[in-house]
């Protein structure tokens, strides 16, 4: 490896990637042919875009951490260059007008795999509950995030994220509960339907409930008493 990257930025090897956006605006300010004063140079320019590509992306600069200590390791010294060589031709291919650069830069940040934002998309709810959940699940990802302390700002939003999707889900599971709880009341059992017989000794029509045991039944005409039982 014959470019030292962090060298090129002015940073530390344990620069976090706030450190490594700054210096590479602070560089760019300075070889930019667009914006450079007497320094201002295309070449430097394109290392400077060269070493914020390798340093931004975690992959690519574990790779080339490895091979810049391990010279002697010919597999990790082919794989660094030619991720370098790959690297380059976009740090070539920077705007030569300082505006459109600047939204290039923000652009080309933005793209890293520091600057992406994780897959997980913040929830939503439809309820007044389920917002209060929602975002005090967010706020405990928040609290966690600042005990991890982690430089980058994906580990912040993937805390922040989670979250807010575990109290979602939370907030799911216990309105199933309760609409559950609340379906499980049981079901009155329907009253007897009534029925239609005739006494043995008058032939009077009575209607008696329906039930499978037998029932004593007094007629209203003649006052007779006898049993019946439905089938």
């Amino acid at each position: 490896m014959n470019k030292d990257h962090y060298k090129t930025l002015g940073v530390p090897r344990n620069a976090t990637l706030v450190d490594i956006k700054r210096a590479r605006r602070q560089q760019a300010r300075k070889y930019h042919p667009d914006c450079g004063g007497p320094e201002a140079s295309d070449d430097k320019m394109k290392e400077v875009n060269l070493a914020f590509e390798i340093l931004s992306d975690p992959d690519l600069r574990r790779n080339y951490d490895f091979a810049e200590t391990h010279p002697e390791n010919l597999v990790a010294q082919k794989q660094a260059a030619a991720e370098n060589a790959q690297a380059y031709r976009h740090a070539q291919n920077y705007p030569r007008e300082w505006s459109a650069f600047e939204k290039w830069m923000a652009d080309d940040f933005r793209n890293t795999k520091y600057g992406k934002e994780p897959g997980l998309p913040m929830p939503t709810a439809d309820g007044l509950t389920g917002w209060v959940f929602i975002l005090a699940g967010g706020g405990i990802g928040c609290l966690l995030s600042g005990v991890i302390h982690s430089p980058y700002p994906v580990v912040a939003f993937a805390c922040i994220a989670g979250g807010a999707w575990i109290a979602k889900w939370l907030h799911q599971a216990i309105s199933a509960g309760l609409a559950s709880s609340g379906d499980s009341r049981p079901t009155p059992t329907p009253e007897p339907q009534p029925i239609v017989i005739k006494c043995p000794r008058c032939a009077q029509s009575l209607r008696v409930p329906s039930l499978s045991s037998a029932l004593r039944i007094t007629c209203s005409k003649c006052r007779h008493v006898f049993k019946h039982a439905s089938h």
